[in-house]
């Protein structure tokens, strides 16, 4: 198991989806605080007011959650465009916002999900939300909401 050093991996980080296909009737924001070893997931409605909150603890997952948060992998995807990269074509309508941040004294990387990848070409910020959607959105609770990951 390793263990987690706040210089090596991403200590906190953040999704917002933006949706301007209003392809659903609500989105949702991520963020996680791996000092807490916490995740929320916020789920908002159009007009952008909270309406349903998830958290999840993460300290039975953080085995299989330390490899994908590894700063060394997403300060290779800074300042690099997903179209830059070899993609599968666009999110239409709808895309996330990444950011995270880590002790390493580097600014923080932002990065914009709006273009699809193959699993195996998956970039650093990619792969984390992938694993948050299969870890976290199987909740009865957060279905109802239909949400488009």
């Amino acid at each position: 198991m390793d263990i987690f050093n706040e210089k090596d991996y991403i200590c906190k980080f953040f999704y917002c989806k933006y949706d301007y296909a209003h392809t659903s009737d609500y989105i949702q924001r991520i963020s996680a605080d791996m000092y807490r070893k916490e995740l929320k997931i916020e789920i908002l409605n159009k007009t952008g007011s909270v309406i349903d909150v998830f958290g999840y603890k993460l300290s039975q997952k953080m085995d299989k959650l330390l490899p994908l948060i590894k700063w060394e992998d997403f300060e290779k995807a800074r300042d690099i465009s997903g179209w830059n990269l070899d993609n599968n074509g666009y999110r239409d309508g709808w895309w996330y916002e990444f950011v995270c941040m880590n002790e390493s004294g580097n600014p923080l990387i932002r990065n914009y999900l709006d273009v699809t990848f193959e699993e195996q070409k998956s970039p650093a910020y990619e792969k984390l939300l992938s694993w948050v959607i299969r870890e976290c959105s199987e909740k009865k609770e957060i279905k109802k909401y239909n949400l488009i990951w």
